[in-house]
C-alpha cells in the first residue's frame, strides 16, 4: 500500500475512533473528551505506523519528541486528528477554503507547530497553491525545533502581491 492510501486509511479509521469517543464522552466535560480523543487517536496512529512503516520516524503533537527523527530518511508528522471538538479556526479548514475556491489567501504570522501545518500545506501543494514563509522562503519540516514562525498559503497568481505585503 502506498503512503497516500495508508494515510487515507489511517485518517478514516482514526476518524471513526474519534466519533466513538465523541459518543462515549457525550456528557463529559469538553477537556476530558478532548484528552481522551487525543490519547486514543495518538495511540492508534503510533501503533499503526509502527506496524505499517516500521523504518519511519514519527513526530506527533501528543508524543515525546524522539531526536532520531532528525536523522531518519522518512518522518510522518502527525496531529492525532482531534476531531472530538469542531474547530473551524484550524489551518486545515483555512487551507481547505482556498482549495475549494472560497478564499484566496491564508497568512498565519503567530507561529504554529509543524503538526499544525504539515498536512494542510501538503494538500495545498497538491492543489497547486503557493506555500511559503511570509518572507517567501521555503517551509521546512522535521527541524530540531518543530515550531514554525509563519505560513503563507495562497493562489499562485497572488503570491507576489501577498509576499510584497507580508515580507
Amino acid at each position: 500500500m502506498n503512503d497516500h492510501a495508508l494515510a487515507a486509511r489511517l485518517a478514516t479509521e482514526a476518524g471513526r475512533l474519534l466519533l466513538g469517543v465523541r459518543e462515549e464522552f457525550a456528557g463529559a466535560d469538553a477537556s476530558e473528551r478532548k484528552a481522551a480523543g487525543d490519547k486514543r487517536s495518538h495511540d492508534f496512529l503510533m501503533q499503526a505506523l509502527a506496524a505499517e512503516r516500521p523504518q519511519d520516524a514519527v513526530l506527533s503533537e501528543e508524543g515525546a519528541d524522539d531526536p532520531v527523527r532528525l536523522r531518519s530518511e522518512r518522518v510522518w508528522i502527525v496531529d492525532p486528528l482531534d476531531g472530538t471538538l469542531v474547530e473551524m479556526g484550524s489551518a486545515g479548514a483555512k487551507v481547505a477554503s482556498i482549495v475549494q475556491g472560497l478564499s484566496d489567501v491564508y497568512v498565519h504570522a503567530g507561529g504554529q507547530f509543524e503538526w499544525d501545518s504539515a498536512a494542510p500545506v501538503a494538500v495545498a501543494r497538491g492543489a497547486g497553491l503557493h506555500t511559503s514563509r511570509i518572507d517567501g522562503s521555503a517551509l521546512l519540516y522535521n527541524r530540531a525545533d518543530p515550531k514554525l514562525p509563519d505560513v503563507v498559503v495562497c493562489r499562485p497568481e497572488l503570491a507576489e502581491a501577498v509576499l510584497a505585503v507580508t515580507g
